[in-house]
């Protein structure tokens, strides 16, 4: 039998080709933690995680 559960789903997904390269300032603007899923490869989505961290202190 399946046990029961809950799934919260986020107000906003954005998919499609190139949009990882318009991601940075929309996430800049969203006052609250996200959920970054990337493909297989972490590196392609690097550029995006050095975007989103901002410049080294």
């Amino acid at each position: 039998m399946l046990t029961p559960f809950t799934v919260f789903t986020p107000g906003n997904i954005r998919f499609g080709r190139g949009l990882a390269r318009s991601a940075a300032p929309w996430l800049a603007s969203v006052p609250r933690k996200v959920l970054l899923v990337h493909g297989a490869s972490a590196q392609r989505a690097g550029f995006l995680l050095t975007e989103l961290r901002g410049p080294s202190s």
